[in-house]
């Protein structure tokens, strides 16, 4: 009634409004400016309470005393992005530099060890090994061709020869220019192979008639691929509200 009263698109804004105002009164209507001081421990028992439960973030707040719901959001997305440091609170101030404090002239200096990012050594780190490739990391979410493409983890089990061990069979697997990576594992299964085709019906026919058939492979368990989170420590997601809430107001 009220939502269609005031023409308010949404019905969720109104029982925020009314929620907020039972618990807090007028406070609860207004949005709060005041910068309160939580501590790391309160705000992680909030954000794991949060992804542990079903609550929103309104209720959520409301049971906690914060008026702001818009916090519980801000920590959340936080910690899904840098983990708990992230809710941490920052020091205050100007940062000082090392010399300029008159009573600390008797204190160890940090040493800084420079970093030698001479064309020189870059080559000497290529000739050695060390550095082994240069590649972009492309976002498989975004890129049409490689969204297009299908990427499956393989958990085969082997048997390993005599005096080769796993590294026989290995070599044969990581020749195949489908496969993109190769692993030794313990537990239930001895290699992980991710692959990649075009289709399913490509994998599965590269498991079937080129993987399976290798001699030494005892079984092969295939999982699809479905969607990249986070790979090679870059989150290939959006930070987007939580499907539990409703619009903002």
């Amino acid at each position: 009634y009220l939502s269609k009263k005031y023409d308010i698109s949404h019905h969720d804004i109104v029982r925020r409004w009314v929620k907020s105002y039972n618990k807090f009164g007028d406070k609860g209507l207004a949005r709060s400016r005041q910068n309160n001081n939580y501590s790391f421990q309160f705000k992680l028992s909030v954000v794991e309470l949060y992804l542990s439960s079903e609550v929103s973030y309104q209720e959520l707040a409301l049971s906690q005393g914060i008026n702001n719901s818009s916090l519980i959001t801000r920590w959340v997305n936080d910690f899904r992005t840098v983990g708990p440091d992230a809710l941490r609170p920052k020091k205050k101030g100007r940062k000082k530099i090392l010399g300029t404090d008159k009573k600390n002239d008797n204190s160890k200096q940090i040493e800084y060890i420079p970093v030698d990012i001479s064309a020189e050594h870059i080559k000497k780190l290529e000739d050695d090994g060390i550095i082994l490739k240069y590649a972009a990391i492309i976002n498989p979410e975004k890129d049409v061709e490689s969204k297009d493409k299908v990427r499956a983890e393989i958990q085969i089990q082997v048997t390993p020869e005599r005096e080769h061990g796993f590294d026989a069979i290995a070599d044969r697997i990581y020749r195949f220019p489908q496969v993109k990576s190769v692993y030794l594992m313990s537990g239930g299964y001895d290699l992980k192979v991710i692959i990649e085709g075009d289709s399913l019906q490509e994998v599965a026919f590269f498991v079937s008639g080129k993987l399976s058939t290798l001699e030494g492979v005892r079984s092969t368990k295939t999982c699809f691929i479905l969607k990249t989170y986070k790979e090679n420590d870059i989150v290939y997601v959006e930070n987007d509200r939580d499907n539990r809430e409703g619009a903002m107001a």
